[in-house]
């Protein structure tokens, strides 16, 4: 009787909307860059961006698949790379802000790009972490590897200028248009300062009066940025729950005493606050209180028996009336409503555990292979496969029976899901679309249409001295094939009149470069290293 009536408490607490199945669209086929693309959205626009190197960045019409060329990513000199990985990547103003690196180690920098061009605004800056946009404000965060991690803003109409050094957290309150941060006041991260900055200069809110104290930020709720203040005494640790007003105003709003403090940044859901305590004494689990401001109460969801991943917790893994985490002892994914009875193991239709992999970008600048579809249906990506459910199922579904498919990136739009899928091979990168809630239904259906697909080889590779490419058929009258380097510039082009063409490449600088046959209805995309 007992586990039925929990059961009826958990499908209560999980009630979901009954949804029609969704659709899935290879929205484009083959992007030019081949299988190194990755998507961004950025003010509910879609982009694609190459990755690691230079090339095309272009906006991509969500409707019809089209692109249109925004901007170029100039090539970096050797040993140098772009890390524009999900959670890096800003479009503002006409400009692209991107992450670049030295892959030998000797050191990072950002760079800002316009139309094929460097913009020095932002070029030369040491430091490697999160970007970040406010308004008409860009904030880039410096690499927690370094001796002293900046915060940088820039408008993109002046230099870029250090706002603050020594930060250990950073949470944006978009109601707001600012930025709070917490600062360093020594070596550790105790005796910290909480602050806040409008990109231009920067406001002190509290100073905590000693080097026992740890302030963490939970999330902004209706104007306000709740955050917590820990005391740090192994034998009864004090929180105090506070906030802060759009005038600089903070309040306490509750006092919590437990042998745990909050160390990371925590959630918001609706009006409730999810804080991550870890605690002091052994065992040493890392609990999970959920905090009703409605009720001023508070509940232990983690029920003091396993270790929660604190550093995944981010704002996006949470729904309107529920949330989902990760244990890393034992290894499981949770869903929760901020209560024990509507707290479970996320599990697939074989009741195995999912791990969904939530990550948090400040830290990793990683793949976004997880979302969250129409508020309700947690979405995710591995190796061949797409995992798609409710908050009871994780059902594993194959884009493309017979192919290989590594889907990852996942975006969205209101409440259309994007997503990137590449082959084994890295020679070929399509986005697909997924419309509506729900299982999908069928394989991915194409905006194009395939029966006068062009087939073609190119070898050898690597060239040196020619190139030999060999087409299936001779196409349409006016069929093209180009040649163009990273940066989008055509160096070859002549029309396909016969199914085999040899081209002399010897003086082409040793590079990536792309082939591309293309008639009037259809078109094939493939790279090539010339040395």
């Amino acid at each position: 009787m007992k586990k039925l009536l929990l059961l009826s408490i958990l499908s209560a607490s999980f009630s979901l909307v009954q949804a029609q199945n969704s659709t899935l669209t290879k929205l484009v086929d083959s992007l030019p860059a081949g299988g190194f693309d990755i998507i961004e959205t950025y003010k509910n626009k879609l982009y694609t961006m190459p990755q690691h190197v230079g090339g095309n960045i272009y906006q991509v019409d969500t409707a019809s698949g089209t692109l249109t060329h925004q901007a170029t990513l100039p090539m970096l000199p050797t040993g140098w790379e772009y890390t524009t990985r999900s959670g890096n990547f800003i479009f503002l103003k006409n400009k692209t802000i991107a992450a670049a690196m030295n892959t030998s180690g000797s050191g990072t920098f950002y760079i800002a790009a316009g139309l094929g061009t460097v913009d020095t605004l932002l070029k030369n800056y040491n430091s490697f972490g999160a970007i970040r946009s406010i308004d008409t404000m860009a904030y880039i965060l410096a690499t927690k590897s370094l001796p002293a991690q900046y915060l940088f803003s820039t408008n993109l109409a002046t230099p870029i200028q250090a706002i603050d050094s020594n930060i250990i957290r950073m949470m944006p309150a978009y109601n707001q248009k600012s930025m709070y941060y917490v600062r360093n006041t020594t070596t550790t991260d105790q005796s910290p300062l909480f602050k806040r900055t409008n990109g231009i200069t920067h406001q002190l809110l509290e100073s905590t009066p000693n080097v026992a104290h740890v302030i963490s930020m939970i999330g902004e709720i209706n104007g306000d940025m709740y955050y917590s203040v820990s005391s740090r005494a192994t034998a009864l640790d004090t929180t105090w729950i506070k906030k802060c007003d759009a005038s600089g105003v903070i309040s306490v709003i509750d006092t919590i005493l437990m042998k745990a403090y909050v160390e990371e940044n925590g959630l918001v859901m609706g009006n409730k606050l999810i804080l991550p305590f870890k605690r002091e004494t052994s065992p040493y689990y890392q609990d999970l209180i959920v905090y009703d401001l409605n009720t001023l109460s508070k509940v232990n969801i983690s029920q003091n028996s396993y270790y929660i991943r604190i550093i995944n917790l981010q704002q996006t893994q949470v729904a309107t009336n529920h949330f989902y985490y990760n244990s890393i002892s034992p290894i499981k994914t949770y869903i929760s409503d901020g209560t024990v009875a509507g707290t479970h193991t996320y599990t697939n239709s074989l009741g195995s555990n999912i791990e969904l992999e939530f990550e948090n970008y400040d830290y990793y600048q990683s793949l976004g292979n997880k979302a969250i579809l129409c508020d309700e249906y947690p979405v995710a990506g591995l190796t061949n496969e797409f995992h798609y459910g409710n908050s009871m199922n994780m059902t594993k579904f194959t884009l493309f029976p017979g192919l290989s498919s590594y889907p990852s990136h996942f975006v969205k739009i209101a409440s259309t899901l994007f997503f990137r899928t590449r082959n084994a091979g890295y020679t070929k990168m399509s986005i697909i679309k997924q419309s509506g809630c729900g299982s999908p239904v069928g394989i991915p259906q194409s905006l194009i249409n395939h029966d006068n697909d062009i087939d073609f080889a190119v070898y050898p590779i690597p060239a040196t001295s020619f190139l030999q490419i060999e087409l299936s058929k001779v196409h349409e009258a006016g069929t093209q094939i180009k040649i163009n380097n990273l940066l989008g510039q055509t160096i070859y082009q002549s029309t396909a009149n016969e199914t085999n063409l040899t081209i002399n490449c010897s003086e082409f600088k040793s590079g990536i470069y792309f082939v591309t046959v293309e008639s009037k209805t259809s078109k094939a995309v493939k790279k090539i290293i010339v040395q």
